[in-house]
């Protein structure tokens, strides 16, 4: 950050100008022993600095083996994702999400100070798979459930006359 007003002026006029002309800037920064290509931008009044790859680092994706070919989805099942991603869109809450790796490892480094032995376990982590159809279809079972009992009641309201 810039610390005197010169500085401060200078950083100001900068990311008005860009925020303005929409321009980000790319270079490079070496963060720990590693130089890594960066986006610099305006955000909310300040510069925004995002690391990115170098052309070496990416993959094309005809050289990843067993990734599915584009396809066009089905419109209803389209439709549906649709639905459902919208329904578990939210607004941005930063707070909610933590470091849970140094927050363990604080835990670790603090048990080991105090003298307990740190034991690793053999299991491995698996990643959980979700299966989007089901999903998608479990969504809409559940908003056919919450709608079903007022049109069951009209149902059984008109065969009992």
């Amino acid at each position: 950050m810039p610390t005197n007003d010169a500085a401060k002026k200078s950083y100001q006029l900068l990311v008005a100008a860009m925020d303005d002309e929409q321009r980000v800037g790319v270079g490079s920064v070496v963060l720990r022993d590693r130089q890594h290509l960066a986006a610099l931008r305006p955000l909310d009044g300040a510069l925004a600095m995002s690391t990115m790859r170098f052309a070496d680092e990416v993959v094309p994706r005809r050289d990843i083996e067993g990734l599915p070919k584009r396809a066009k989805p089905e419109p209803k099942a389209l439709n549906m994702a649709k639905q459902l991603i919208d329904g578990m869109t939210a607004d941005w809450e930063p707070e909610r999400y933590r470091d849970t790796y140094t927050d363990e490892l604080r835990k670790r480094i603090k048990a080991k100070q105090s003298g307990k032995e740190i034991v690793e376990s053999d299991e491995k982590p698996t990643a959980r798979v979700h299966d989007l159809m089901a999903a998608l279809e479990a969504s809409v079972e559940a908003a056919r459930e919450r709608r079903a009992p007022r049109k069951a009641t009209r149902k059984a309201v008109r065969k009992a006359s």
